[in-house]
């Protein structure tokens, strides 16, 4: 699934969940390699540093979706 985050301070981040559950998510954000743990505390996702996240949108994509794009930028790239 793919997310933007909203921040504390509004910045929008986009980020692949990686894993969730009820009050769990496990997220990589755009442009980083280390994985980010958040909890839900309320209405807000707050990771292990206290960051203050909400969720600006989802998309939900199939497998055949996610190899569908995945063919899409090979293509793009000449491979």
């Amino acid at each position: 699934m793919f997310v933007t985050l909203c921040d504390g301070v509004g910045r929008r981040i986009e980020a692949i969940v990686l894993a969730a559950g009820p009050r769990h998510l496990r997220v990589v954000f755009r442009g980083r390699s280390d994985t980010v743990e958040l909890e839900l505390a309320g209405s807000c996702w707050l990771s292990k540093t206290g960051d203050c996240f909400e969720i600006d949108s989802a998309i939900l994509m199939t497998s055949l979706e996610e190899e569908n794009a995945q063919l899409a930028e090979n293509v793009a790239a000449g491979i």
